[in-house]
């Protein structure tokens, strides 16, 4: 694969005098999301990239990807966060077109045999840019660029000064003026994309839609931003360009794949506890509500398990932001609900039953009751050990009088 370096040369010391200067934009955090937006963007390609293809970061576009019949997709990322990038007389758009006329000028670019895209994080549009989107013949692209031009006819004041060029007007000229073949071919290939949603947002679709679950989609997203970073992490110390390849992307991605079942993954966050944490929670206000209904000793140290192993997975989920705060709260909610049902029901059809053994009823349906958090199925410790968490600040109970009883037990 042979990638030019040009991009650099596009923006160096020689071109100074024939373009604007640059403005340095005090727009930071745009700036800064700007930077963010572009692993994110690679990802997206790299999802779609066929075989044999590679993915480039900064090496003849922001991101931009190349087949291995040099096929070539020139990917110009804007946040939008600011202003919109796209509209009629937007600097960052004209200076994107006068960019892609210098690469093709140079060699760099083939118009017939790349994608020029404009991919922009926030739903923004511009009437012209949609012209250039839309233009799939040489007819329509010819049609577009007349309307460009009527945008940027020059224009005179009353004393008959032309007025001041501005930023756009520049770029747009440098555009305009490119040779006409070349320019109406860059037209047809021309191509807006926009987020969804958001970048990262529209991610999670796309690597459900390719390889597994939803419920292991995020592991699979920062596992592989974690691998592309580090691959051209390595790249640009070694000053070498930035290129990933499509295989080995995706050979990477499918061995990570067989660790990726998120049952698997959760259930091994929580190793069986030790003997002394066992002991140390017989005093727990969770143990004491297990004895009030005379649950025997077994069913007691497998409550215990269970409670520190659900409680160590909810801390590690939430830590690794695998599973949000709003998420537990609902669970937390949906278990409630649950519990007060099922007492209810119990009290009304067991009447022959004594406190203890209404207690032992409710624990034992509530134990085995399933409750999905955030949609994901949790391993078989997860609800009763999370039903003992809500026991030990006394949210719920076992026993029909269990408030009592534990101040009785207390005192």
């Amino acid at each position: 694969m042979h990638l030019s370096q040009g991009r650099a040369n596009r923006d160096s010391p020689a071109t100074k005098g024939t373009r604007p200067p640059r403005k340095r934009s005090s727009h930071v955090p745009g700036q800064a999301l700007g930077y963010l937006i572009q692993p994110i963007r690679l990802l997206q390609l790299l999802l779609d990239a066929p075989p044999d293809s590679f993915v480039t970061l900064e090496v003849f576009e922001d991101v931009g990807l190349e087949t291995s019949d040099g096929h070539k997709t020139a990917s110009q990322v804007k946040t939008g966060l600011v202003k919109n990038p796209l509209t009629d007389r937007s600097p960052e758009l004209w200076k994107t077109l006068a960019n892609w006329c210098d690469a093709i000028e140079q060699g760099e670019l083939d118009p017939a045999k790349t994608v020029f895209e404009i991919y922009v994080a926030k739903p923004h549009k511009g009437r012209i840019a949609t012209l250039f989107h839309d233009a799939q013949s040489v007819k329509h692209a010819k049609a577009a660029l007349a309307e460009a031009q009527k945008c940027f006819a020059k224009k005179t004041s009353r004393s008959g000064v032309a007025a001041k060029v501005t930023e756009a007007e520049s770029y747009a000229n440098r555009t305009l003026r490119f040779d006409g073949p070349f320019l109406e071919t860059l037209i047809q290939n021309f191509r807006i994309t926009t987020a969804k949603r958001n970048p990262l947002a529209d991610l999670r679709p796309a690597v459900a839609a390719k390889w597994v679950r939803p419920e292991s989609v995020e592991l699979v997203i920062q596992h592989a931003h974690g691998w592309i970073k580090e691959r051209l992490d390595g790249l640009l110390l070694a000053q070498k360009p930035a290129i990933v390849s499509a295989n080995d992307f995706n050979r990477e991605i499918l061995t990570f794949l067989p660790r990726c079942d998120f049952r698997t993954i959760v259930t091994s966050m929580a190793g069986l506890p030790s003997a002394e944490q066992v002991a140390a929670e017989k005093a727990r206000i969770y143990v004491q509500q297990l004895e009030i209904v005379d649950l025997d000793d077994d069913a007691i140290l497998q409550s215990i398990n269970e409670y520190l192993r659900a409680s160590v997975t909810r801390t590690k989920l939430a830590e690794q932001g695998i599973v949000h705060d709003e998420s537990f709260v609902e669970y937390q909610e949906a278990l409630m609900a649950f519990w007060r049902n099922k007492k209810r029901q119990i009290a009304l059809v067991h009447t022959q039953h004594k406190p203890e053994g209404l207690g032992q009823l409710l624990f034992s349906d509530c134990c085995l009751h399933k409750e999905k958090l955030q949609g994901l199925e949790m391993p078989a410790y997860f609800t009763p050990g999370s039903f003992h968490a809500l026991a030990d600040d006394e949210t719920i109970g076992w026993h029909p009088d269990y408030r009592v009883k534990l101040r009785g037990a207390s005192a």
